[in-house]
Parts: structure tokens; C-alpha cells; sequence
């Protein structure tokens, strides 16, 4: 009886232990949100580890950033603060919620409108992997295209990425396909009139986005661009 006793009392503690672990916090936690004016926003909020402490930015919209503050977590709670500039005025926004694998839920409070308000909020974190489709826009002279790949890793090498890029019409299977330590890369051939032409691409991997670079040859002459794709819904 009392050796029972010591393992439901074990149990319990192991139990106990488990539920206050901290979860999974790091990565690109992304919403929807309607405006009070009806405008429909699309945030991400970027949490990271950098040397044992928590750190993180807001993405309000594409190409801007903010740096949260007042980051604090406990247990599966978590809550920050964001403070930026909006016409000449301080805006505070606090977010708090509770994360649950892959999902935040709970509340934002924001003088947005000029007064306090507070709103559902529902977060999910990005895959942390570059499988899916993803999306970007090609550029040439006033011509522009959307070019899409579509990626999936290698069941046998983990490292190695497969799939199959579009690019105006043409479909084809990418080359040199790798996945590592965050970076991605890929190469395209194509071929026109008997002649191939390879365009490669690097990049790393961000949560829903992939920011770096691409690189073919224009004439003999070797060129870059900057390359932003995004994770497309499949």
C-alpha cells in the first residue's frame, strides 16, 4: 500500500511539473484583425531567444517594425506591449493571452481610436518549416508576374528540399534543393530555344516569410535581386 502511495504521489508531481512547463514561445505568431474603421489588418509579432532572454517585434503591416516591450511570460501566459507612432500620435497596444502549441488566445487593449477598447485576439504561430507554397513577384522592366514554388522536404535527408517552382507558365522541378540551419535554397533551369539558363535562390526562412536573394545570368552578365516570398495557402 505505501509503495502505491509513493507512485500516485510521484505521478501527481510529475503531472503538476508538466502542466506549469513553460511552453514553446519563440516564432512568427500571426492574426487577423478588423479595424474599428473596418480596415482588415493582417500583424505578426516575431518572439526569439537571444542569449536566454526573450525578445520580440511587432510587424503591424508589411515593412514596418516595432520593437515590443514589457515582454513578460508565466507558465502558458504571456503578455507585451507595443508602442508606436501613428500620425503624430503615441498609440499603446497591450497584448495578453495564453499559448496552447501552436495557438495564443486572450485579449488586446488599444487607445487606437482615442480611447481604451479591448478586443479578442487569436494568434498562430507560423510553421517553423519551408514546406508549403510559397509566393513572390517578379518584376521585368513595367511587366510584372507572379511566381510561385511549391516545397516539401526529403522523408530520406532531412536537409534536402523537392518540389516544383512556377514561373509565368512554365512549371518545372527544382534543383539542389536544401533546408538548413534556417536557410533555403534552390535552384530553377529552364530552357529556351536549346539554351538553359539556371536561376538560383537564397534565402532565410522567417516564420511565413523567406528574405534574401536570387541570381541568374542576364547576357553572360551574372545579376542579383532581392527576393521576398511568402507563405501562400495551399
Amino acid at each position: 500500500m505505501r509503495t502505491l502511495l509513493l507512485f500516485l504521489f510521484a505521478a501527481a508531481l510529475t503531472l503538476r511539473a508538466a502542466d506549469s512547463a513553460e511552453p514553446k514561445i519563440e516564432g512568427t505568431w500571426k492574426w487577423t484583425f478588423n479595424m474599428p474603421d473596418g480596415t482588415r489588418a493582417e500583424p505578426k509579432a516575431r518572439l526569439k531567444r537571444e542569449g536566454g532572454t526573450l525578445t520580440g517585434t511587432s510587424i503591424p503591416r508589411p515593412g514596418m517594425s516595432v520593437p515590443i516591450t514589457d515582454l513578460k511570460v508565466d507558465g502558458d501566459k504571456i503578455s507585451w506591449t507595443v508602442v508606436r507612432d501613428a500620425n503624430g500620435r503615441k498609440v499603446t497596444t497591450r497584448y495578453s493571452g495564453r499559448i496552447k502549441n501552436d495557438t495564443l488566445k486572450g485579449t488586446i487593449e488599444s487607445d487606437w481610436s482615442g480611447q481604451p477598447q479591448s478586443y479578442d485576439w487569436s494568434a498562430k504561430r507560423a510553421p517553423d518549416t519551408p514546406e508549403g507554397t510559397w509566393k513572390w513577384q517578379t518584376a521585368f522592366g513595367q511587366f510584372r508576374s507572379e511566381s510561385t514554388v511549391k516545397l516539401e522536404l526529403d522523408g530520406k535527408n532531412k536537409d534536402k528540399l523537392k518540389g516544383k517552382a512556377k514561373l509565368r507558365s512554365t512549371e518545372v522541378d527544382i534543383k539542389e534543393g536544401k533546408f538548413k540551419d534556417g536557410e533555403v535554397s534552390f535552384d530553377v533551369v529552364r530552357e529556351r530555344d536549346g539554351v538553359e539558363t539556371v536561376t538560383s535562390y537564397r534565402g532565410k526562412l522567417d516564420g511565413d516569410t523567406i528574405v534574401g536573394e536570387t541570381e541568374f545570368d542576364f547576357g553572360g552578365e551574372t545579376r542579383t535581386r532581392e527576393w521576398i516570398a511568402t507563405r501562400a495557402d495551399d
